[in-house]
């Protein structure tokens, strides 16, 4: 038995006018945006300085958006690498977020740090085998 669609998958469906997204792009997509809303959710937790239920409730659902696209990206991408790209783009761009929106200056060592982290994911990326996995995302 076929697992039950989700509200996005059916979004998504109609937006591709109900075509079947097999293409390893879209799961690139979705990486993207589990990164995107992982970076939403993570910087809410600065960003309101007073503890509230709508920021709780919006940093949730950022977080939860974010591994479902995690979950769909890692059908077709292999789990590794597409863990490495979410957590490593994640706190690299958590950390500009810090730097140019709320004013965090880092250190010497966390500037090197977080540019071999860049370095390290460029590496994990150009290094990943294109397996053709059967699974669609």
């Amino acid at each position: 038995m076929a697992a039950p669609y989700t509200a996005l998958d059916i979004a998504a469906s109609r937006a591709t006018n109900g075509a079947i997204m097999k293409t390893k792009w879209v799961c690139w997509g979705f990486l993207t945006l589990a990164i995107v809303t992982e970076v939403a959710g993570t910087s809410m937790m600065s960003v309101f300085s007073e503890d509230n239920w709508l920021k709780y409730l919006m940093l949730y659902a950022f977080i939860g958006t974010s591994y479902y696209f995690l979950a769909k990206a890692a059908k077709r991408i292999p789990i590794g690498i597409a863990y490495a790209l979410w957590e490593g783009l994640g706190i690299s761009l958590i950390a500009l977020v810090g730097i140019f929106w709320l004013g965090q200056i880092p250190s010497l060592l966390t500037a090197i740090g977080l540019m071999l982290a860049i370095v390290g994911i460029v590496m994990v990326t150009l290094g990943e085998e294109q397996s053709e996995a059967s699974a669609s995302c």
